[in-house]
């Protein structure tokens, strides 16, 4: 017999805000770590109107809850202010396969860019083993080329490759605030600044690009530049993967949807695209099929696996009125029903809707590493300017001591992990709970 508790169970899984309230969701572009997205959530909840807002670094979305009217693009222009782009999603609309490109994209980005940096860095990693390694092969032949060859490299890996990094700084500073990259852009420029510095110097001071007596140029740090920009393209390249995977179960959700359907046109069913399917059309199903969209079963019998919405095993009879759902799988029999809910209204839609919400918001303990991120960034670059001076003006060190120390503490303290780690958390949570038929809501 037919579940009694599926439709019940089914509405209370696609319950909706108040009607005092709306959800908008926006698709976030250009974000660089989770201080951006605190900066994102700052510009919204200037907006008129809105109640509050969420973005989710790790998902690329904002989760925005509205009292009374506001027009989209005014959400659109206060993102765009604070540095990004957005669009407003259409929130009848779950297109999985989009998302699964993007996120296909995004990884691709990555990895061009680490396959590129990577590239040109690894000519300086052969420096680095002459400067450990004493009495190699070819030093005295190799070494007085390295400062000329590590700025022709670093010069396009930090300033190409690592653009979005000092992008993301200059939108934080906008703000009148930092970010993870700022941390990074500091780190980068002042090795490279100082190197520049050092080499111009001795330029001036011997006329030669080259090192003399077949020694290397002293005081040259751009690979410290170059290797850091690179091992963070590497974390993006990891974090845009550990996204990728999470997006694909949803996507599974929806493959289990079919993709023609058998709609009744004249005295004949014709085979059409289930897009074209109508509310009101006469729908047939044959033996080892799956129910296109949701309906009313209007005449013939059969029994249907409906583990995918219930996870109950056993098949539940159907005759005529009982409910149907898109995506569940029909047994031996065939029968005719009428389309009660296409494309986005089925119930199949509305689940891969919330679980992609579940997985925008954010969890009351993201919010708490979230508030610790946007504090840590001032505190880290406060700590390397005492660094710094201490170092410099009270033990006394060279001004490049000091400054490779103040960089040092700038580098490492980069706190995208205590971020990106709660998000991406939920997100392949949420993800593999759905291959597991777990629906998880909020």
């Amino acid at each position: 017999m037919e579940s009694p508790s599926i439709q019940s169970h089914a509405a209370e899984f696609l319950s909706a805000p108040s009607s005092a309230t709306q959800i908008a969701i926006l698709e976030i572009e250009g974000m660089h770590c989770s201080s951006c997205a605190n900066l994102i959530e700052k510009s919204l909840k200037n907006v008129p109107g809105v109640l509050e807002a969420s973005v989710n670094y790790a998902s690329e979305k904002a989760r925005v809850k509205i009292g009374g009217h506001v027009d989209g693009r005014a959400l659109e222009k206060a993102v765009e202010e604070a540095g990004y782009s957005a669009r407003v999603q259409n929130a009848k609309t779950v297109d999985s396969n989009a998302e699964s490109k993007k996120r296909e994209r995004e990884t691709s980005k990555f990895l061009w860019r680490l396959s590129l940096g990577g590239f040109l860095a690894l000519p300086m990693v052969a420096f680095m083993v002459y400067d450990f390694v004493p009495r190699l092969p070819y030093e005295t032949v190799l070494m007085p080329y390295s400062a000329l060859i590590s700025l022709v490299l670093t010069t396009p890996i930090l300033f190409f490759i690592g653009a979005e990094f000092f992008a993301g700084a200059w939108a934080a500073l906008k703000m009148r605030t930092f970010n993870m990259f700022s941390l990074i852009s500091i780190g980068t420029a002042t090795a490279y600044a100082y190197s520049l510095y050092a080499y111009a110097t001795y330029f001036q001071e011997t006329g030669s690009i080259l090192g003399l007596h077949g020694m290397k140029v002293e005081n040259i740090y751009f690979e410290v530049a170059a290797f850091l920009v690179v091992f963070v393209t590497l974390g993006k390249y990891l974090e845009a993967k550990a996204k990728g995977k999470a997006s694909e179960a949803v996507a599974k959700l929806m493959d289990l949807s079919a993709k023609t359907a058998r709609v009744k046109r004249g005295s004949e069913f014709v085979e059409i695209a289930v897009e074209e399917v109508r509310k009101g059309d006469l729908v047939l199903v044959r033996p080892g099929e799956s129910v296109p969209v949701d309906g009313t079963v209007y005449s013939g019998r059969s029994s249907i696996d409906e583990s995918m919405l219930t996870g109950e095993s056993l098949p539940v009879e159907k005759s005529t009125g009982s409910k149907v759902f898109a995506g569940t799988m029909n047994g031996r029999g065939s029968f005719e029903f009428q389309a009660t809910g296409i494309g986005s209204e089925t119930a199949l839609s509305g689940i891969v809707r919330l679980i992609e919400e579940a997985q925008s918001s954010k969890a009351p303990i993201q919010a708490f590493a979230d508030r610790i991120s946007a504090v840590f960034v001032p505190l880290v670059i406060v700590v390397a300017a005492v660094t710094f001076s201490v170092w410099y003006f009270v033990i006394g060190a060279s001004f490049e001591s000091a400054l490779l120390y103040f960089s040092a503490v700038i580098v490492i303290a980069c706190p995208c992990a205590l971020g990106l780690a709660t998000p991406t958390a939920i997100m392949v949570g949420t993800g593999k709970g759905a291959q597991n038929g777990i629906l998880i809501k909020g």
